[in-house]
């Protein structure tokens, strides 16, 4: 039951995640669908739990994600990472045929549905009431008539203020040009007013009084903050068609200014070589594992790697759908690969599939043992299942693989069983229940007790069931519950 309530807690938590986050193209019937069925390219698919469907919005549907393009190769290595990174976010993605093209001028109308998803809008712009607006444009009619899915987003942007003033047409499939998408990221950062007061800077660009007057500052703060960069030559070329690999390059850099567009990544360190398309991750003050998919992105000095070349040590930031890495870029190497750790600590839990949970310091962590780890309890050489709740032990870590653990105290088996009403749970990052709490009489007074909870807790009874004062047993031994009954 365990399992079941953190499956479906965690299932929950996902779909919000990912609905909040997840793109794809507008282009009704060309190139771009609201639900993929091809099988070129690879891809990673998540239930919409909020019922609504891709194709027109209605029924159930599927978030796919894709991020293995055909076309991009070497030529294109400039952009991979901040391609793949966006479509690991389902920000901007790919054509159903497996293909990105990364040299095709992006269109107005993509390039605002892309600034709406980096903004973290997507679930506005889906909305029946945005979905509803009628559009001010004087193209209106052409874009609810071929792109009814993107009415949302330009009514967004439009009441984000991501258009100008003098703008009374969309023209959704004119190519978008520099200057045009510079001036909406500037926008959708919220640096208008910085902008505004930039409008008599001087810019240093051979080209700078092809610039009008009025996006002087847009220009200027785009550049600032590193959002478009000018040519070697020294030109800015403010009319030249984006391609698709240059805004993907754009938006990438101006979502690194935005703190929700690192949402959902997780930052750490790698605690061990990958084994079995397994990583071990130490972050937010535990180690914890995650599947790495086969076909997952893994990125190093802006180089495609494979998982083998992963190192412990290397700081790395990954993103994960459906409980599988599918994006993982390195942002610092590990100085020293053999890296060496040694540590004291108690034994939390049983050691099931070589994981070895231990608190220290007050964290609880997981290291993964191997074939060739050397455990010692009571003087004797034994098995990774010998090792108790409660020892406490010395182990040795060299190049992120366990050599050694000297169990240094056996723990003294203590049993217990307690009833109460129940108070409350607390749980931890993976979703298990980590705490706890019912009310119990102890020496005649009434009093709330917090219980560590094992995490191969058993439990009798349905999770479910449990309301504020309903009756619970608890078992356990060395301090750790090891079984909950809900009569």
């Amino acid at each position: 039951m365990n399992k079941i309530w953190r499956k479906s807690l965690l299932g929950v938590l996902a779909a919000s995640v990912l609905v909040s986050a997840a793109p794809e193209a507008m282009a009704k019937g060309k190139d771009h669908k609201w639900d993929r069925d091809d099988d070129k390219g690879h891809k990673w698919e998540h239930e919409d739990k909020r019922g609504n469907g891709f194709h027109g919005f209605e029924g159930k549907g599927k978030i796919e994600i894709k991020i293995d393009f055909d076309d991009l190769d070497q030529d294109w290595e400039w952009a991979m990472t901040n391609i793949a990174r966006l479509a690991s976010m389902h920000v901007f993605e790919g054509y159903e045929d497996g293909t990105f093209r990364p040299g095709k001028p992006v269109t107005r109308l993509e390039a605002i549905v892309t600034a709406v998803r980096l903004m973290g809008l997507r679930e506005e712009a889906e909305s029946e009431e945005e979905m509803a607006t009628e559009l001010n444009f004087r193209d209106a009619e052409h874009i609810e008539r071929k792109y009814p899915q993107a009415v949302g987003y330009i009514a967004v942007a439009a009441e984000n203020d991501l258009f100008s003033e003098t703008e009374d047409k969309l023209q959704p499939e004119k190519p978008a040009d520099r200057l045009w998408i510079a001036t909406m990221l500037v926008k959708a950062l919220g640096l208008e007013d910085e902008a505004k007061a930039k409008m008599n800077d001087q810019l240093n660009f051979k080209d700078a009084k092809e610039i009008p007057a009025g996006s002087v500052g847009y220009v200027a703060v785009a550049v600032e903050k590193q959002i478009v960069y000018g040519y070697d030559n020294g030109t800015f070329r403010p009319n030249k068609p984006v391609t698709r690999a240059e805004i993907a390059a754009f938006l990438d850099r101006a979502g690194m200014q935005l703190p929700e567009y690192r949402d959902g990544a997780i930052k750490g360190t790698v605690s061990a070589d990958v084994d079995n398309d397994v990583l071990l991750l130490t972050h937010d003050g535990k180690t914890e594992s995650f599947k790495l998919d086969p076909n997952a992105f893994i990125w190093i000095e802006g180089k495609r790697v494979e998982a083998s070349d992963l190192e412990a040590g290397d700081e790395i930031t990954i993103r994960v759908v459906n409980n599988v890495v599918i994006f993982a870029e390195v942002t610092k190497q590990a100085e020293d690969t053999n890296t060496t750790l040694s540590f004291e600590g108690t034994v939390r839990a049983d050691t099931v599939d070589n994981k070895l949970h231990v608190r220290r310091d007050g964290k609880d962590e997981t290291y993964t043992l191997t074939n060739e780890t050397k455990i010692y309890r009571e003087g004797q050489e034994v098995d990774a299942d010998d090792l108790a709740r409660g020892d406490e032990i010395s182990a040795y870590v060299h190049d992120g693989k366990v050599i050694w653990v000297v169990v240094t105290e056996v723990a003294e088996v203590q049993n217990f069983s307690v009833s109460g009403l129940f108070q409350g749970l607390t749980l931890n990052s993976q979703g298990d229940i980590a705490t706890i709490s019912i009310m119990q009489t102890v020496d005649n007074e009434t009093q709330t007790s917090v219980y560590n909870v094992a995490e191969d807790v058993e439990i009798e009874g349905d999770l479910e069931d449990l309301l504020g004062s309903t009756a619970v047993v608890l078992e356990g031994r060395n301090q750790l519950v090891t079984e909950i009954r809900i009569p």
